[in-house]
């Protein structure tokens, strides 16, 4: 399976250098060889093209702690598929379908089965507790009238007509809200535990609650002493069904109860997600650090051709053409650009270095999809039951999970095309710095001093906030008469709106982890 994987991402890599225009390829000259320069390389990804070359980075309202929904539905939400390497770095495109939807999709086909031999077993359980189970039905049910209905989670009321979905209920209820937590991990690969060890029920128990009567108590011991060592298959299908059915209900309705948080703009609620660091206030301040810290750089020598293109020199092989507005231009009013490059006092040669500024290495924002805890009902990702279908295949006689109508069409693999977003490196807008050789410096420099308030765009990406001007000063360096050095740097630590929507917040997109869960 990993040798298919890596052809599939060397096919995607191929198609990639195929067909990416000339804009992306050069975006990933720069940004390629600057993220090689970061600790750890290898566990970074650059997103393809430039739509993603920045990003609100305000995660989190200060006041309310609604989620920037900006954020979330361009970066976090989406499907992470992998496009294989270039220029020596990961690198992934998102997908318009999301993440959620296709682990949605991926629940909605599991399901527990038991293998015919486990079929003949469950059904001498049923027969064994059939007499006690009917005992215990009212017991338990006043008992959940009074008091388990308002529990959090809320115990279920035994099932009046299926011994067999009652006897689930009450196991599923023990093994996951009523165990003693030091307990926890031992029934969870030792299911038939507490079967075998009915002397150290109580202990194993210990969360039953006291207002639960003698009786009730006395008739759920019948229930698992006369299983034996067997009960251990009741406790795997009762895990897996309240499993299946808990992140089903957390991904379709997320609730603060269940771990959901809320997005701003709107009620809307997403499935639970926890943020490293946890105050965006720490972003901010590692965008604005000054002087400057976690600092890269890389150079490309560019030169102008005759009809209009730049050729930008590209690692270890020939230059990537590329119109010159596309390259880098300034707006000029009503729609119009211009570009320094198109000037003939400019020369035609240069040197462009792309600098990134603050990147959020230390920390790295991190964010994690909530994991399921079948004891506090919250949460929502968990990979094992999907592995174990998928190693099931189509196995007709085996228990475990398994999916129904065969495996879905993803690649599962690392690489593959079932990612998601579980790191950004930010920093501030690019600093862009042009060193013009054999030009009238004079002009080089009015020209720039023409054009102080105007937009600055390199590669199609803003030199700072899309909503404010002036948001980046010159520098002016290494000047003789027939060359210069003109430095664009965009005030730190990005674009912070004055008011309170954190959604247009703005700063550079540098790099992003992608986890692939259930490679």
């Amino acid at each position: 399976m990993d040798d298919l994987i890596k052809r599939k991402a060397l096919k995607s890599a191929k198609a990639l250098s195929a067909t990416e225009d000339p804009t992306s390829q050069v975006y990933a000259e720069y940004m390629a060889n600057i993220i090689k320069q970061m600790p750890n390389p290898g566990a970074l990804t650059l997103l393809t093209g430039t739509a993603n070359a920045q990003a609100s980075f305000y995660f989190k309202s200060p006041t309310t702690s609604e989620i920037n929904d900006n954020l979330y539905n361009n970066i976090l939400s989406p499907r992470a598929a992998g496009m294989g390497q270039q220029y020596g770095i990961n690198q992934a495109k998102l997908e318009a379908s999301t993440f959620i939807n296709a682990y949605n999709q991926l629940y909605l086909s599991l399901r527990y089965q038991l293998s015919q031999a486990d079929q003949a077993i469950e059904q001498k359980l049923v027969a064994a507790v059939a007499g006690t189970i009917t005992s215990l039905r009212p017991t338990w049910n006043a008992w959940v009238q009074a008091y388990g209905s308002s529990a959090t989670p809320p115990i279920p009321a035994l099932n009046m007509n299926d011994t067999n979905v009652a006897l689930m209920q009450l196991t599923g209820t023990l093994q996951t809200q009523w165990v003693n937590p030091q307990y926890t991990e031992k029934l969870q690969n030792d299911p038939s535990y507490p079967y075998v060890h009915m002397n150290d029920f109580d202990t194993i128990f210990n969360q039953i609650p006291p207002t639960v009567p003698a009786l009730m108590r006395d008739q759920i011991k019948q229930v698992y002493n006369a299983q034996g060592a067997e009960g251990g298959l009741t406790a795997q299908v009762a895990n897996a069904t309240q499993t299946l059915n808990g992140i089903r209900n957390n991904i379709q309705h997320p609730t603060a109860a269940n771990g959901g948080l809320k997005l701003t703009g709107s009620s809307k609620m997403i499935p639970g997600m926890t943020f490293q660091p946890a105050d965006p206030i720490t972003l901010v301040n590692e965008l604005a650090a000054n002087p400057p810290t976690q600092v890269f750089k890389y150079s490309s020598t560019v030169t102008r051709s005759e009809d209009e293109t730049l050729s930008v020199s590209v690692s270890g092989s020939g230059g990537i053409n590329i119109p010159i507005l596309d390259f880098f231009s300034i707006g000029t009013g009503g729609g119009f650009s211009s570009s320094i490059f198109q000037e003939e006092f400019a020369g035609s040669k240069y040197s462009v270095d792309v600098t990134v500024n603050n990147a959020t290495l230390q920390p790295m924002f991190t964010v994690e999809p909530q994991l399921y805890n079948i004891s506090t009902a919250q949460g929502w990702l968990s990979s094992d039951p999907v592995k174990q279908a998928l190693a099931n295949g189509g196995n007709t006689d085996v228990t475990g999970y398994v999916f129904d109508g065969g495996v879905p069409s993803f690649n599962f693999g690392e690489g593959g095309d079932l990612g998601f977003i579980n790191a950004i490196v930010f920093s501030q807008f690019l600093e862009l710095s042009i060193t013009f050789d054999q030009c009238n410096s004079k002009q080089v420099k009015e020209y720039f001093e023409q054009h102080a308030s105007a937009t600055l765009r390199f590669l199609g990406i803003p030199l700072g906030g899309v909503s404010e001007s002036s948001s980046y000063s010159y520098n002016y360096s290494a000047e003789t008469d027939t060359s210069i050095t003109v430095t664009m740097k965009p005030n730190a630590p990005g674009y912070v709106p004055g008011g309170t929507d954190i959604t247009q917040s703005l700063c550079n997109l540098v790099a992003v982890g992608v986890k692939y869960p259930f490679a």
